[in-house]
């Protein structure tokens, strides 16, 4: 579990994030993360994500208040920086729930590399926060890698979101596939 606003807990989790992910990878079993935020509160966190060759590994982040938020004039704001490299024959899926209070805004950017044969799933859906800034710039480098982006969200009253998916394809052989629903 991650709180955010404490950097001693944030820096910890977070290489505690990179090494389980490599072990994980193993056991096919998902690194599971939970980032609560308090009223509010402005947190930026950073994740380097490096999947070796032929692992398979899952990522299911979830975004979501505390129980304790009850203040709309209290808005939070989270900054999410995810760093993706993947070797020959890696495939990583990364779930992203968003579930925010009303007054917050998040924003997530995901940066990635994909080499020969690995494949970047990103699956997104963000049902709160009044405004969600996603995207992702992927660089499928290697002969036959592959992004698949699948993005849900709902937008109620006021509620803003901005989506910007990149991908640049370098290698032979390479797919891109991008979709959103809402």
């Amino acid at each position: 579990m991650i709180r955010s606003g404490n950097n001693k807990i944030i820096t910890t989790v977070v290489i505690f994030c990179v090494l389980m992910a490599v072990l994980c990878a193993c056991e096919k079993e998902p690194v599971v993360i939970d980032i609560k935020c308090n009223k509010g509160q402005k947190s930026a966190l950073s994740l380097m994500i490096d999947a070796k060759g032929d692992s398979e590994v899952i990522l299911r982040m979830s975004e979501n208040e505390n129980d304790t938020y009850a203040s709309k004039e209290d808005g939070g704001f989270l900054g999410l920086n995810i760093n993706v490299s993947l070797s020959p024959g890696a495939n990583l899926h990364l779930v992203q729930t968003q579930l925010l209070a009303d007054s917050h805004t998040v924003f997530s950017y995901i940066n990635g590399d994909c080499d020969d044969g690995s494949t970047l799933k990103l699956t997104t859906v963000s049902l709160g926060a009044e405004k969600g800034y996603f995207g992702a710039k992927v660089k499928l480098s290697g002969d036959g890698s592959r992004l698949d982006t699948h993005t849900a969200y709902i937008l109620e009253e006021n509620r803003f979101i901005d989506m910007n998916y990149v991908a640049d394809q370098y290698g032979r052989d390479t797919e891109a596939e991008i979709f959103s629903a809402g």
